[in-house]
């Protein structure tokens, strides 16, 4: 009997359905295993008539981790990009989340930095039939016939296998990584910080700073007045027209300031308290506070990005 039901979110472009479709019945066919049940949901799964969206942003929040089937197609969804893969993103950031890239068809890994620098499941051909070709993606396993159906593959099933062992391996690390004795955290809080220590990726998360230059703008200086004057300030305005980066250079400004920043706003409780540990002058960051409405087309649609 497996020990542990998982659920794992499978990532994928709809243009690349033939692959992904054949990917995920094949799983299914292996699991469960030994070690665990699965349960392997995709937005196939979703109920018609229910809201797709809200039910794929359901999912990424509860899902124990995420399978990407990449490739050119996968790049180049905006929603895949913004709605899912960052959403893992922060997930892992904050808390280790793991998400397993597969390379589904043959592209370009590196457009991506953030997901370039994590390991694929990308065997050799060699040990799947397939000598010529290096690094094997799950495409190359598929032929059809003249009625287009797929043509059953013996190495495929091989594949699907290895690439399961692959994956477990990883699900029990992470778990043990997740059982360590950690430092104390706060409750509410994802980072509390001198702001002369801030790093980029401390604010900006994944959209890091590409070169040191800085041209400050005159509301940087209105930003920075308020700042030190421990005043509230709700800075509104498009998707990257560069809010975050602005607090980020205020910020730097202000060696002896403390800077918190909350874990996730959908959480913050009545009882939200600043921790009695904190001393001294204080900046307390509450960043994409929007997509607290994300669920009141109403209210957002009236709403600017904040």
């Amino acid at each position: 009997m497996a020990n542990k039901k998982l659920t794992a979110f499978i990532s994928y472009a709809h243009q690349d359905s033939i692959y992904s479709e054949q990917f995920i019945e094949e799983l299914k066919n292996h699991t469960p295993t030994n070690n665990y049940e699965y349960d392997l949901w995709s937005d196939n799964c979703i109920n018609l008539g229910s809201s797709w969206d809200q039910e794929i942003q359901k999912k990424i929040s509860e899902c124990d981790f995420a399978i990407l089937l990449v490739s050119a197609s996968f790049f180049n969804s905006g929603y895949i990009e913004h709605k899912e893969f960052n959403k893992f993103l922060k997930r892992h950031q904050e808390n280790g989340f793991l998400f397993i890239p597969v390379l589904l068809d043959y592209c370009d890994i590196n457009k991506w930095e953030s997901l370039n620098e994590k390991q694929f499941f990308i065997p050799s051909g060699e040990k799947y039939g397939k000598t010529e070709i290096e690094k094997l993606s799950y495409s190359d396993l598929i032929k059809f016939d003249i009625n287009r159906k797929i043509i059953p593959n013996p190495n495929r099933q091989r594949y699907i296998v290895d690439f399961i062992k692959s994956f477990e391996r990883a699900v029990k690390e992470n778990q043990k990584k997740n059982l360590q004795p950690s430092k104390k955290t706060e409750k509410y809080f994802k980072l509390i910080k001198k702001a002369k220590e801030l790093v980029p990726k401390d604010i900006l998360g994944i959209r890091q700073i590409k070169t040191n230059f800085y041209w400050e703008r005159e509301i940087d200086k209105e930003l920075f007045k308020y700042l030190t004057n421990l005043q509230c300030v709700l800075v509104i305005g498009n998707s990257l027209a560069g809010k975050t980066r602005s607090v980020y250079e205020a910020l730097k400004k202000m060696p002896d300031y403390t800077v918190i920043i909350a874990k996730d706003h959908f959480a913050l409780d009545s009882d939200f308290s600043i921790s009695e540990s904190i001393n001294g002058k204080l900046v307390a960051i509450f960043d994409d506070i929007n997509e607290i409405m994300s669920n009141n087309k109403d209210e957002l649609s009236e709403t600017p990005p904040a």
